[in-house]
């Protein structure tokens, strides 16, 4: 009879073991699945980020370019109303901001955050500074582009 139950016993240590192993070898399997999953959703994510950072850029940079032809327009008629010292002045920034925004076009997003990045770590200072005018021209062109609702506090 001690020879049946220390068979028992063992079987039933076995049957254990092996639960286990198969418990394991399941959990390592849903954790490795739920892996490939976030991964996959992160990737899609970067995407779509991509994308829409890519269109955003590209319409800064048409934006820019508009601008600078108006500049340009502006210098043109400076000069013939007999200001051609302000005019080359308004040329001068009309080719820097075209300059510009022929590098932003021709620039992967990933590349323009290395470039943001690497200004920052030289100078932190002018960094947050233009951040914080970049931060009250958004704020103050949102303010003016609102529908023209008072708001309920007013």
């Amino acid at each position: 009879m001690a020879t049946e139950t220390n068979t028992t016993a063992a079987d039933l240590g076995e049957a254990v073991e092996q639960a286990k192993t198969k418990v394991r070898s399941k959990a390592k399997e849903i954790v490795e699945q739920g892996q490939h999953a976030a991964s996959s959703v992160a990737d899609n994510a970067r995407g779509t980020v991509k994308t829409q950072l890519t269109g955003q850029k590209d319409n800064v940079a048409d934006h820019l370019l508009a601008t600078a032809q108006a500049i340009q327009s502006a210098s043109d008629q400076l000069k013939e109303h007999g200001t051609p010292f302000v005019g080359e002045y308004a040329d001068k920034a009309a080719a820097s901001i075209t300059e510009f925004s022929g590098a932003l076009k021709d620039k992967q997003v990933e590349q323009i955050v290395a470039d943001t990045e690497a200004f920052a770590r030289r100078s932190p200072g002018l960094y947050l500074g233009a951040a914080a005018v970049a931060g009250l021209l958004a704020a103050r062109f949102l303010k003016s582009s609102g529908t023209g609702q008072p708001s309920a506090g007013r």
